[in-house]
């Protein structure tokens, strides 16, 4: 086999062929030694830190999907001691879905990384490292699957939930990238915490690198991707920078395997400025209307400067960020290609409230939805695609300003709110729990109605946090929008229900003795172990059978004065 390398930046060519696909990767692997540094690799400057208070380690590093693999053996799990000091992890084992035991007298030294693979021996010698064990038994799913840390007594030290949808980096979906833990003091469970490595391949068994190449400034900024005659299917980029930015060389591509469409020479965004392609005249390939990824490729091929994993699309409709270069993607009011882009598409329907984690257990778990308008929505077929599952049955309707209550066990909340709810405006069991932590909720409706279990749009989506509402989290309240119209992707548009009126009190008669006392009684405090009210009622200090202080407050509080928080 020979390669050819444009150290411009314009092109890799490999000529013949070789049985050994561990020569293919270890040649792709050198010419990217090479390449990196022309993007200008850096160090990671951000500390290490501990994700978690039940151990200094962390699972810094996950291949789940290797790029230009025909099998798994490039997958591998790396751990990294956050300790100044080595850490015996003799008898820990990795679980979900891989498994893996460390061996008696195992030692990750101080501030040291170490790899679990899938095959150690692969791994060695396509990147040239020594520290790594294995091999774990099964594999890591490409659909999203689960990696824990489990310490010698079998306890859970760290737990990672990772998938191939939104909001998790669409660039470790197959584009060849892995998942880095970029920000662990957001905790290893939490996907703001993880990013796409920076070249293709990742970096098992070292530091992670950055890369400052002026490139990375461009985004995938808005794309049509369900149109007819007239309409054509275009992919709008945006330079976050304040200056130029030369994309000469790059790759748009909806297959992560092949670099599709070269960006022609010449090509340069102005400072915060716009390029546009167009199916007909550009990139040539049609955007898939039921959803697929799109990536944009560094003119040397080494990393994905932007990817993103797009759901079914609603017919002539856009997507894209707002503002220009934000974090997320969601469909438009109006489609702007080559230029600053519209307000969100506001839907009817909206998530209102959600019951995640209710003081009386799962069962009394629900979501509502809300119809901001004065029409009745028919919502047959529509259902949640992420967070729970659910299908709405044919004929279900909500009302002009009316609400729709999802239960996870419609029998039992039917029978808790007999006042509120009937089999008209709640309907269940849905399918999964809402996390305690926090999820993303997905709700969509089928593109076509004469296709009622395909393509579903999303209408609307919300990722919530156990920190958004006070009492959400098993205090008896639910998550409300504070207003129906406001934009239910923000946490300050959410608080914890009011449930001054609905509470009960929960009677507490306890008796106890009060030892080794030499002085008057005094005070008399009571603690919660986290916010609560209390009412006292009916104190009853004795010594054998002579009370030595009794009130019942039937006379008020008169000789009393209270202080708390």
């Amino acid at each position: 086999m020979t390669a050819s390398v444009d150290m411009n930046g314009d092109s890799i060519e490999f000529h013949g062929s070789s049985t050994s696909k561990l020569m293919r990767f270890g040649l792709t692997l050198a010419l990217l030694t090479m390449l990196i540094p022309r993007a200008t690799a850096a160090e990671d400057r951000r500390q290490y830190g501990p994700s978690s208070r039940m151990t200094p380690m962390i699972v810094s590093e996950i291949m789940y999907r290797p790029r230009a693999i025909t099998t798994n053996d490039g997958e591998f799990v790396e751990l990294f001691n956050t300790e100044p000091f080595g850490c015996d992890v003799s008898g820990w084992r990795l679980s979900g879905d891989i498994d893996y035991t460390f061996a008696t007298g195992t030692v990750i030294k101080a501030l040291s990384y170490l790899v679990v693979a899938k095959d150690p021996e692969f791994i060695r010698q396509t990147y040239g490292i020594t520290n790594v064990m294995g091999p774990f038994s099964n594999s890591l799913p490409n659909g999203g699957g689960t990696v824990r840390l489990r310490n010698r007594q079998d306890a859970v030290l760290l737990e990672v939930e990772y998938s191939d949808s939104y909001p998790w980096p669409a660039a470790a979906d197959g584009a060849g990238h892995s998942l880095v833990l970029a920000k662990p003091d957001y905790g290893e469970g939490d996907v703001r915490a993880w990013s796409a490595s920076a070249a293709i391949y990742g970096n098992p068994g070292t530091s992670n690198a950055t890369l400052t190449n002026a490139q990375t400034a461009v985004v995938i900024n808005e794309f049509l991707a369900h149109t007819d005659p007239p309409l054509v299917d275009y992919i709008e980029l945006f330079n976050t920078a304040t200056t130029s930015v030369n994309i000469s060389g790059c790759y748009l591509s909806d297959d992560p395997a092949t670099n599709k469409y070269r960006i022609p020479n010449g090509t340069v965004i102005g400072p915060r400025g716009f390029a546009l392609f167009y199916q007909t005249n550009s990139f040539g390939f049609l955007l898939d209307p039921g959803g697929e990824a799109v990536s944009l490729v560094a003119s040397n091929q080494s990393y994905v400067i932007d990817a993103i994993k797009y759901p079914a699309q609603m017919h002539a409709v856009s997507s894209g960020r707002h503002p220009d270069g934000a974090p997320g993607f969601q469909m438009l009011s109006s489609r702007t290609a080559g230029s600053s882009n519209s307000v969100p598409y506001q839907s009817d329907i909206v998530i209102n409230e959600i019951m995640y984690s209710p003081i009386s257990g799962s069962d009394d778990e629900y979501v509502e939805l809300y119809n901001r308008e004065t029409g009745s929505v028919d919502m047959s077929y529509w259902r949640f695609t992420d967070g729970i599952d659910f299908m709405m049955p044919p004929g279900t309707v909500i009302s002009g300003n009316g609400y729709l209550v999802i239960a996870r066990n419609v029998t039992n909340l039917l029978a808790k709110y007999p006042g509120a709810l009937n089999s008209g405006n709640c309907v269940g069991d849905y399918g999964g729990r809402l996390s305690d932590r926090g999820e993303r909720l997905v709700l969509g409706k089928p593109d076509d109605i004469n296709l009622p279990y395909e393509d579903f749009v999303t209408v609307d989506e919300v990722t919530y946090s156990d920190g958004w509402g006070q009492w959400t989290d098993r205090g008896g309240s639910s998550l409300e929008l504070t207003d129906p119209r406001s934009d239910n992707r923000l946490a300050m548009n959410w608080a914890g229900s009011d449930e001054t009126t609905n509470i009960y009190w929960t009677l507490i008669d306890y008796t106890d003795s009060l030892n080794n006392g030499l002085f008057a009684l005094s005070p008399l405090e009571i603690w919660g172990l986290g916010d609560a009210e209390f009412v006292v009622d009916d104190l009853l200090f004795t010594t054998g059978s002579t009370i030595n202080f009794e009130d019942n407050f039937e006379a008020g509080s008169s000789g009393w004065s209270f202080d708390g928080t």
